[in-house]
């Protein structure tokens, strides 16, 4: 090989080096167009709310507009559950005392469940304006009756909030992450679509919210009596958030209106409820921190994920127009989380739910649930985690009878 052939070959790798770095930085700049490095909207600056195993405000896909006045942020989450039941429950996303056999004896029925339902897809879009940015978020999975449902689907602007979120009476920033999906046994964890307005000028140190929400209530034996269940006017609520040299703390409100109409004469029938709810954080070493939330209220059952949809919010006496009454019901839960390392921790939760009862009811009647759960998270890389969990609970129905239920779950998500 003569040198004028080597020298030209050393010139057309240069060349090609020197190519390649600029195409390299080019697509450097392009990325840092469309993806930026700071999003324009994250939920220390809104209303937003993340429950303990949401969607991260760092994952996602951002993309802005030339002008950077709009951004449009894609997210994602698949996320597969595995359950094992040492006795067959109907629920398995979620551990329900209500779905707990009280017959005797009570025959072990071991069933094993897995699931992509929980996989999640959203978008959030914030544009810049002079007076304020305008913030949309829409979120689904596949866990609704018909495998799609929406989660979150809402505008924010200022003040306000218009569409589907978390109800004013669930305070999902003080619960601990949980394999199950309605949180530990007692917790409040409802969606509904609302008006909200929320302001820190009212109190010093102090966030107040004040919202009209729409809630599904459930009857149990109305058409017995002529009645049709109806919403006739939204549920008004609100809430406190205050941080304390001690930890947080939350106080929530909800007045549940409950109506119903006449089927012979269009004459509606009218009933109040009411629900208080007070939830506290608060750490106690470096590496640990309590959690505890209790709720008292009428016409509140639609809120707790175990008596969803079962008819307890007004109950009524067969063939009789007179014995109807909304149960008083009291639930909470006490939590102990532990961070072991950055990257992994434990929860250890005690939960209960109790529902009023009156003479005339059936003895089978469900009247005290408890449970006790206990799980480990571990971040396995960045957005991927892996989290099991192990429950025991029991039922106690009107008549005493009592009987008891365990689970095993382990959830595998990843966000992007």
């Amino acid at each position: 090989m003569t040198l004028r052939t080597i020298l030209r070959l050393l010139i057309i790798a240069v060349g090609y080096l020197l190519s390649a770095e600029s195409a390299v930085a080019q697509l450097d700049t392009a990325r840092q167009i469309v993806i930026p490095q700071v999003p324009m909207q994250s939920t220390d600056s809104s209303d937003n709310e993340d429950a303990p195993l949401d969607i991260g405000i760092d994952r996602g896909l951002f993309i802005q507009t030339p002008d950077h006045k709009l951004q449009l942020r894609i997210l994602g989450s698949v996320r597969y559950l595995a359950v094992f039941d040492g006795f067959d429950l109907e629920n398995k996303q979620a551990f329900s005392p209500l779905e707990i056999s009280t017959e005797t004896p009570t025959s072990p029925s071991p069933n094993y469940f897995n699931s992509l339902d929980q996989s999640r897809l959203g978008f959030e879009a914030t544009r810049r304006t002079a007076t304020g940015d305008i913030f949309i978020r829409l979120e689904m999975d596949f866990n609704g009756p018909k495998g799609f449902q929406i989660r979150h689907a809402y505008g924010q602007y200022q003040q306000f909030t218009v569409g589907q979120t978390w109800s004013l009476f669930s305070q999902i920033a003080l619960l601990p992450p949980m394999v199950d999906l309605d949180g530990p046994l007692g917790s409040i964890t409802t969606r509904t679509p609302q008006i909200r307005f929320t302001t820190t000028d009212l109190l010093d140190d102090t966030k107040v919210s004040f919202s009209l929400e729409a809630v599904e209530h459930n009857y149990s034996g109305i058409d017995s009596v002529g009645l049709s269940a109806i919403q006739f006017l939204p549920n008004p609520a609100v809430r406190f958030q205050r941080s304390f040299p001690w930890g947080d703390a939350q106080v929530s409100a909800i007045v549940p209106i409950l109506a119903g109409r006449y089927l012979d004469d269009d004459q509606i029938q009218l009933r109040v409820g009411f629900g208080l709810l007070v939830a506290a954080e608060v750490p106690v070493s470096a590496e640990g921190r309590m959690f505890g939330q209790l709720s008292i209220g009428r016409a509140i059952t639609e809120f707790l994920g175990p008596f969803r949809g079962r008819g307890f919010d007004i109950i009524v006496e067969p063939d009789s127009a007179t014995q109807a009454y909304s149960p008083l019901t009291v639930a909470g839960f006490v939590t102990y989380q532990h961070t072991w390392q950055e990257w992994l921790m434990s929860n250890v939760s005690a939960g209960f739910a109790t529902l009023e009862s009156r003479a005339w009811v059936s003895p089978s009647q469900y009247q005290f649930g408890y449970s006790l759960q206990a799980n480990t998270f571990w971040n396995v890389v960045e957005g991927a985690r892996i989290g099991a969990e192990v429950t025991f609970g029991g039922r106690v129905d009107v008549s005493g009878a009592s009987g008891w239920a365990s689970r095993a779950a382990a959830l595998f998500y990843y966000d992007f």
